[in-house]
């Protein structure tokens, strides 16, 4: 396998998903370490034999000469994201790994054609991105990873699992753009056609040419925006389309030798010492300040300044202190620290009574759940995993810094930034006061009313098979409601409502789906709302009455 890496985009990724965090000078560094952290995550899971990193050029390229507002509707490139390319790029090359940038070429056409002469050569490429475009070019033995969580995790996808999400085949994801346009790369399509309406278009006609020669396309106003949006459209889709270029040899794409004491260096003045014992680097054996250096490194595993553990007494003179993990320690924002345990909990009870006190942690519930003296002072906390879902409500995880400069400057970046005093007080007052709760229902569990919930699955079980015969007596027979094959066939050849999506078995019945069909009028969408209840009561039956019941069965 060779890994095939978008840059700038694992960069992106990096520095929007991690808080803000900066070197001891100041230096921002929340994009380094996340594309480190992805790259090496990558590289320790797959075992590439081949990898290459390909970053985008300064100046225009040929799609800005195409298309004057290409990539113009984005938000200025942060401050903070342009200090740390410079350092991405020093430590790759340090590191040994191959980077590619490439004059007036942008780095996705350079990755597209690479990966697609490997596949042709009988190689298996595998993309490393987060760019809906490059999804384009899966085929045979070309895959691509996705981060699918923070900067922890990858969706790893091939041709087939692309056609079970989308709903429509690779190759087609230009006609998707072209139809729903992008809005990172400003990229227009049409106006008013959205992802939805894109996706059903191309799952029933399979490309644009043919949305575009069907002339009696319906609803109307669909063919109405298309018909406007035309020439919009077909500019989008050679934005969309990878551009052929000279692809990058399959000898070039190999690690070089790794410079030990430039890496070192580096990491060492970006304070990021996690990564020097993750990539396996020792301080070089030098004398003068690097020597000095590497007497701090290990003068403590636990990411401190200090060689040495200050007193209590001086530790809790602050009125702000941080808790981290592994080991647990409280620090002072100065760099005194103190390993802590369960027996320190009355000292640390007897600090957060008194009034102005604050503890500074990330993850509240972890902390509650091994100190459960923590719970009772939950005015006190101040949790930037928690002051994190204020920024990002939707994300699927929230970065964890372990080491008190990382958590310390988390915080005072949410701090200085946009995290107000109402939103200080939604943590204070709405979001920690739970946390313990919830700690100590995880830990003890819940008392439940049998009884009631007997009750609750008899009605449940009643509504369902009152919807089965309401859906039967439609059909003219019975019907398997669970088997999503039936059900298609039924809703799509029987009753000759318009097909929304597709799988490689079939018909898509999906709670999407079922939901926009149930938007039509009278009385196409009886069924599709008779199905979406159906599926309602069912799982919560299955999947939330009846386990209650089994456990409280079980623990009598």
């Amino acid at each position: 396998m060779i890994l095939l890496v978008d840059g700038h985009g694992l960069a992106f990724r990096g520095f929007y998903a991690l808080p803000q965090m900066n070197a001891p000078d100041g230096t921002p560094t929340n994009a380094v370490l996340g594309f480190f952290n992805m790259l090496l995550k990558a590289a320790d899971e797959w075992r590439p034999e081949g990898i290459g990193l390909f970053f985008d050029p300064k100046g225009p390229t040929a799609r800005d000469k195409m298309y004057g507002q290409y990539k113009e509707g984005r938000r200025p490139t942060p401050d903070d994201f342009k200090a740390q390319m410079p350092f991405i790029l020093d430590l790759a090359g340090a590191l040994g790994y191959p980077v590619f940038i490439r004059e007036g070429t942008e780095a996705d056409d350079v990755i597209a054609s690479t990966a697609l002469s490997l596949e042709d050569a009988g190689f298996e490429p595998v993309i490393l991105s987060a760019d809906k475009d490059l999804m384009q070019v899966l085929k045979g033995k070309i895959k691509m990873a996705r981060p699918a969580k923070g900067v922890s995790e990858f969706k790893l996808y091939d041709e087939n699992i692309f056609r079970e999400e989308y709903g429509f085949e690779p190759g087609a994801m230009a006609d998707y753009l072209a139809l729903a346009g992008d809005s990172a790369d400003n990229i227009p399509g049409v106006p008013g056609v959205g992802d939805k309406t894109a996706r059903s278009l191309l799952a029933r006609y399979g490309s644009l040419d043919a949305i575009y020669a069907d002339r009696g396309l319906s609803p109307e106003s669909v063919r109405l925006k298309l018909e406007r949006g035309k020439k919009s459209a077909y500019m989008s889709h050679s934005l969309a389309v990878p551009q052929r270029v000279e692809p990058v040899e399959r000898g070039q794409l190999a690690m070089g030798g790794v410079d030990r004491e430039r890496s070192f260096g580096l990491l060492e003045r970006l304070g990021l010492r996690r990564l020097i014992s993750r990539i396996g680097l020792d301080a070089p054996e030098t004398g003068g300040q690097n020597a000095g250096t590497q007497t701090a490194v290990s003068a403590s595993e636990t990411g401190h300044d200090t060689a040495e553990s200050a007193s209590w007494d001086g530790i809790f003179s602050e009125d702000a202190l941080i808790l981290t993990r592994e080991p647990d320690c409280i620090s002072t924002r100065s760099g005194l620290w103190k390993k802590f345990s369960s027996e320190d909990s009355a000292r640390l009870e007897a600090w957060l009574a008194s009034p102005g006190h604050v503890m500074i942690l990330a993850d509240y519930g972890d902390y509650c759940e091994r100190f459960p003296a923590l719970g009772r002072y939950s005015d006190s906390i101040r949790d930037v995993v928690l002051a994190g879902y204020f920024f990002h409500p939707d994300a699927s995880s929230h970065p964890h810094p372990e080491d008190p400069r990382g958590v310390m400057s988390a915080w005072d970046e949410l701090a200085r930034g946009d995290l107000s005093e109402d939103m200080l007080s939604v943590q204070r007052t709405i979001d920690a006061p739970p946390t313990p709760v919830l700690t100590a229902l995880k830990r003890h569990g819940l008392y439940v009313d049998e009884g009631a919930l007997r009750i609750l699955d008899a009605e449940l079980a009643s509504r369902t098979s009152a919807i089965e015969s309401e859906i039967y007596s439609v059909f003219g027979g019975t019907i398997n409601l669970n088997s999503p094959k039936q059900v298609g066939e039924f809703l799509f050849e029987r009753l000759r409502l318009p097909v929304l999506k597709k799988t490689k078995t079939g018909y898509s019945t999906d709670a999407a789906v079922l939901e926009e069909l149930s938007r039509l009028p009278e009385p196409f969408c009886d069924i599709p709302k008779k199905m979406l209840e159906y599926r309602e009561c069912a799982k919560m039956s299955s999947g939330f009455v009846q386990p209650f019941i089994k456990h409280a069965a079980a623990s009598k």
